[in-house]
């Protein structure tokens, strides 16, 4: 793992945490339980990106947010994510999940894009590899499919925190790889604004590193440049804010970058150090 990555974001992290975690401890109102029973649906409009680090891929252009949940006594269902409530602590701070989800990392192989406006700025090192590097393509490698994953969750909440533990692992015979997240959330009291900052750092296997980033013979590329990773570590750090303009309608912007360890970063097919994504748009709930 670049461990210089790491550093950058538990030095900016602590930061942060320094200047407000005391406000945040004392300001319950920044907790957001969530109803017994409740939809919540929402859309947002405006523009952001999400870097793509394969070489060959487009960036994606977001312009469209949809917010779809529904939360039960039971059971939820939240985006991409279906899943049950399996137990809760007596105090209710602590609960375990267990869900089914769609994961996406076969987005960042797609070479088509609705904008062909870029990430103006790329943070932490995130330039391309230098000419030398064996110039593999994204349209060189046979299509990377998207993945069900089934897994089970930790949580517990005090104050205006949550931590989390998660592991999962793919159900439907993409890749038979697993990753496990652990995640620190804190809510910051920033004046007219509900602010999130969250830590956390994901492990993913051999298996799911190779299907997505190793080169073999199912691929259109010479021997010389197969390539097999081993399974690596992803730290990230994520900022949301939104901003209520009235009940329904609102502001929300976030900025998430998430560094990708080395024996991804090795693979010929990848030219960038991590994945950056940006948004800034206009929200309504209903």
């Amino acid at each position: 793992m670049r461990c210089r990555h790491l550093y950058r974001f538990t030095w900016l992290f602590l930061a942060v945490a320094a200047c407000y975690v005391g406000a945040a401890e004392d300001s319950a109102s920044y907790s957001q339980p969530t109803p017994a029973t409740a939809w919540q649906l929402g859309i947002a409009a405006g523009h952001g990106q999400v870097s793509s680090p394969v070489r060959g891929a487009a960036n994606r252009s977001l312009w469209l947010i949809a917010d779809v949940a529904w939360y039960g006594s039971t059971f939820y269902l939240d985006n991409t994510e279906a899943g049950g409530f399996i137990w809760d602590s007596a105090d209710k701070r602590g609960s375990a999940q267990a869900y089914v989800t769609y994961n996406r990392e076969a987005q960042l192989f797609d070479n088509h894009a609705i904008s062909d406006i870029t990430v103006p700025f790329l943070p932490f090192n995130s330039a391309a590899r230098p000419a030398s590097t064996p110039d593999v393509q994204a349209q060189q490698l046979a299509s990377r499919h998207y993945a069900v994953h089934a897994g089970a969750r930790l949580v517990y909440e005090y104050a205006a925190s949550r931590v989390s533990f998660s592991i999962e692992r793919d159900i439907s015979g993409t890749h038979d790889g697993y990753l496990a997240t652990a995640g620190y959330q804190m809510q910051l009291p920033v004046p007219y604004w509900q602010v999130s900052a969250t830590a956390m750092v994901s492990w993913y296997s051999q298996h799911f590193n190779q299907y997505y980033y190793g080169i073999d013979n199912r691929d259109n590329v010479s021997p010389q440049y197969h390539y097999r990773p081993a399974g690596g570590f992803r730290p990230a750090l994520d900022i949301t804010a939104t901003h209520a303009l009235s009940p329904a309608w609102g502001v929300v912007v976030f900025a998430r970058y998430t560094a990708l360890s080395d024996t991804v970063t090795d693979s010929p097919v990848v030219d960038k150090n991590g994945i950056f994504s940006a948004y800034a748009g206009l929200s309504y709930h209903f």
